[in-house]
């Protein structure tokens, strides 16, 4: 969790929400291992998992009067 707070501290803070939202409701039995960890990251990035779409709106402007015509 270090490591990945070095780096990504909004991610890491995700992370310890969800350790601690797993807690209190009583999901968690043992100590979290690095495959649990793993698991929550995998978790957490398939949800962030959007498809991201650019739209170019051009105006058109039919007029020959810029060019001089």
């Amino acid at each position: 969790m270090s490591r990945l707070s070095l780096v990504k501290p909004d991610k890491a803070q995700r992370i310890e929400d969800m350790i601690l939202q797993n807690a209190k409701l009583g999901g968690l039995k043992a100590k979290i291992d690095e495959n649990t960890l793993i698991t929550y990251l995998e978790q957490m990035t398939d949800s962030e998992k959007t498809s991201t779409s650019i739209k170019f709106k051009r105006k058109v402007d039919d007029s020959d009067d810029d060019l001089g015509i």
